[in-house]
């Protein structure tokens, strides 16, 4: 084999095998990053779901809790209105109050902001 040709297999080596390492070794990292960036969003997505869960039971818990001080089999339909408005008020973060019955048929008109 001639020197040239000798030169010419050292040069694709030594630059070759060095490149297919480098793009091995970058996969590899943007791999462990992608794998990162995913775990630090599910992980913020689980305890935004904890905070979620917590502040809507507390709503529930305290809406159950007005709501157990009522018979609302005696009450009209104006005072059924009339309660529906009072839970609605109770909390900013309530939006929507409708009263159902079992089959899912409102029993008066919700009470909801325009």
């Amino acid at each position: 084999m001639k020197l040239y040709q000798k030169l010419i297999l050292f040069v694709l080596a030594a630059t070759a095998i060095p490149l297919v390492i480098g793009l091995a070794i970058l996969k590899h990292n943007e791999d462990q990053l992608h794998k990162r960036l995913l775990a630090a969003r599910q992980e913020s997505a689980v305890r935004l779901a904890e905070v979620a869960g917590r502040e809507f039971t507390e709503i529930l818990e305290r809406v159950q809790r007005a709501l157990g001080y009522v018979d609302v089999e005696q009450m009209s339909p104006e005072e059924l209105k009339g309660l529906m408005g009072i839970v609605y008020k109770q909390s900013e973060d309530i939006v929507q109050v409708a009263l159902l019955d079992a089959a899912g048929s409102e029993l008066v008109d919700g009470v909801y902001l325009d």
